[in-house]
């Protein structure tokens, strides 16, 4: 279901996120980890592209195309600020399942997509893993986040139904249309959709010219 750029990455990135939270009290029970009071914590942000002009394979080797649109979904709950847009996110803080395969990422990508999009349509996209960012938590100075970017090219664009208890709305903005959209989450656009971009090989230049 995802595409990594390294044989064997999600096995090391699984021990990883197993040696930092180890000693993590569950979550209701669990089986997920509660990061309430973690000096480190895991992560997704799961950005969706659709693309008219190109299909997935030629996102990869081509980048996407001026029309080119991305989903952004209104937040309605949770960490995030309230009322703020930006692509679907959810905690990795499951790290093992009935087999030695369990993937965490996408266990946690198929789990946010759909309690929060109403989501079912998983054999429509293509999905890929980028290179995952440490960033400073918000609650806690002295502690770390990182942060697995997901990029999901669509081969149609999927039908969305929200869950009002978590999203306000959601919209499908245009890539050149970026840069004037208000009320973006503080990071989206220099972090969390240059990180997805960064998969399909926009960055510098190629970058900017989407998002300025």
């Amino acid at each position: 279901m995802i595409s990594y750029r390294e044989a064997g990455f999600i096995q090391r990135f699984s021990a990883e996120m197993h040696e930092n939270t180890r000693e993590l009290p569950f979550y209701r029970g669990g089986p997920a980890v509660d990061y309430t009071n973690a000096l480190h914590a895991y992560a997704l942000n799961a950005t969706l592209l659709f693309d008219p002009e190109r299909a997935p394979g030629e996102i990869l080797r081509r980048g996407p195309s001026d029309v080119a649109e991305v989903l952004l979904v209104e937040r309605a709950s949770g960490h995030g600020k309230i009322g703020t847009f930006s692509d679907v996110t959810g905690y990795i803080d499951t790290f093992r399942g009935q087999d030695e395969q369990f993937d965490p990422v996408r266990h946690t990508l198929r789990e946010e997509l759909e309690t929060e999009c109403g989501f079912t349509e998983f054999n429509m996209i293509d999905f890929h893993a980028g290179i995952p960012t440490v960033e400073q938590r918000t609650r806690n100075p002295k502690a770390r986040i990182t942060i697995m970017p997901v990029l999901g090219l669509c081969h149609e664009r999927p039908s969305i139904e929200i869950n009002t208890d978590e999203l306000a709305s959601y919209k499908w903005v245009g890539l050149t249309a970026i840069k004037a959209t208000e009320q973006l989450e503080a990071g989206y656009r220099r972090v969390s959709l240059p990180s997805a971009l960064g998969i399909v090989g926009l960055t510098g230049d190629s970058l900017a010219r989407f998002l300025g």
